[in-house]
């Protein structure tokens, strides 16, 4: 039985009206997410199966696959449902039919998380300057200074970034998103790289707290530790192995003292659970000046 409310009918209907998911941005969405990593493709596909879930209100996974309504007669839609349950705990996806499958269930929104502009430049297989050209596209402008024309070109240097002030660091801390994760970590490259500040600089540990936030708290991501680890090699390429070793360690001691603060909030999501997991998290950072990614 098919249980999908007619609100969640018209908000996935709408898109596919707007924006239907056309073969040329299958065949992008596609092409981008397979040249990830493993972990990063494990990552991408959970957040964007939890987003999906989460934006068209489907109570639980159950209902998600409920409102595809597959045929439970036809034998080649038997496996279906095991699908989402393994793409839900964080099985990467690695070949083209499984993603179309992905595709014909979802809108173009979930789609397009698969290609975040942030797992390529956390799984660093891309340029920096790379990166910071598919965050532009995607999302605008506005972090660079006003004369820079980076619209013909293929790379973008970090010098292209405006000068960071406490405002704008603070009001993408308190947006809490993806995109703003990737901002503070551009920033946090650009203060590290061309404005040689000392570490932690104050964008890096925004986005430490913001880091722990989305991944620990905010969504269920198997690979968090890895990721981590990734962000380390990606803002400190100089390091050892013993210091390398040393933030897998601090990190995963922060895993369990995120999970703490979370237990100490109220058991159902809210944008003021949210904000307190956040504000708790960047006061023990500063308190304790803590490495952050270094």
């Amino acid at each position: 039985m098919n249980n999908t409310s007619s609100i969640e009918l018209n908000n996935f209907w709408s898109w596919e009206a707007f924006y239907p998911l056309t073969e040329d941005r299958r065949t992008e969405i596609k092409s981008r997410y397979l040249a990830l990593s493993p972990v990063m493709r494990s990552v991408a596909g959970q957040i964007a199966i939890q987003r999906h879930l989460e934006e068209n209100n489907h109570p639980s996974m159950v209902r998600f696959i409920e409102s595809l309504d597959y045929d439970s007669k036809d034998t080649t839609q038997l496996k279906y449902p095991n699908f989402w349950y393994k793409l839900f705990a964080g099985r990467a996806m690695t070949q083209s039919n499984t993603i179309d499958l992905f595709f014909d269930g979802v809108n173009y929104p979930t789609a397009n998380i698969l290609k975040h502009p942030l797992w390529s430049l956390i799984d660093h297989r891309v340029t920096i300057e790379s990166s910071l050209k598919q965050f532009a596209i995607q999302y605008g402008g506005k972090l660079f200074r006003k004369l820079f024309s980076w619209h013909c070109l293929d790379e973008i240097p970090l010098s292209a970034l405006k000068q960071s002030y406490p405002s704008q660091r603070q009001t993408q801390f308190e947006a809490r998103s993806l995109d703003s994760l990737n901002a503070l970590l551009f920033i946090t490259l650009n203060q590290i790289r061309e404005c040689k500040h000392l570490r932690p600089t104050t964008a890096e540990q925004y986005a430490y707290a913001l880091f722990l936030f989305l991944f620990g708290y905010k969504y269920r991501t198997l690979k968090m530790l890895d990721m981590g680890i990734m962000l380390n090699e990606l803002l400190t390429p100089s390091s050892s192995s013993g210091d390398r070793d040393q933030f897998e360690q601090r990190l995963s001691s922060d895993l369990r003292r995120i999970i703490e603060i979370g237990l100490s909030l109220p058991p159902t999501f809210s944008d003021e659970a949210e904000s307190i997991f956040c504000t708790k998290t960047l006061h023990w950072i500063l308190a304790n000046n803590h490495p952050c990614f270094k």
